[in-house]
């Protein structure tokens, strides 16, 4: 007959238990300081990408700035010179037509000056300036 009040080593084998309860408990402490320990250090090192994040979205953000000047620059400059090339053009157009037009009075004065008037006409212009 076996004497189920002792086990091998002579202990209980209730008193076995609770020691190896005990023993779960000796190491629960450990454990739990080094699960907060690791949630303290997960913290910084989130903590630290956000940091770092903010920087990069701050660099970009000064980068999309500069360039945004930079495009508006550009754009202001492109306008002012289409601007120019429009009203270059529509002065070289309006000299191009007063040149005409004054080329046009100039043969009709010339063609004016060639002629010669009549003494009828000579009569007919001085009766109606009297």
């Amino acid at each position: 007959m076996v004497n189920s009040s002792v086990d091998m080593k002579g202990h209980h084998p209730a008193h076995a238990n609770h020691q190896h309860a005990h023993s779960e408990h000796e190491h629960a402490p450990h454990d739990f300081l080094a699960q907060i320990t690791t949630l303290k250090d997960a913290e910084k090192n989130a903590a630290g990408k956000v940091d770092d994040a903010k920087k990069q979205s701050l660099q970009l953000e000064t980068v999309a700035r500069e360039k945004s000047v930079e495009i508006i620059t550009k754009a202001n400059e492109k306008a002012v010179e289409a601007k120019n090339e429009i009203l270059a053009k529509g002065r070289e157009q309006t000299e191009k037509e007063a040149q005409s037009v004054l080329n046009d009075a100039k043969k009709k004065a010339d063609k004016m000056k060639a002629s010669s008037l009549s003494d009828k006409d000579i009569s007919s212009i001085a009766q109606s300036m009297l």
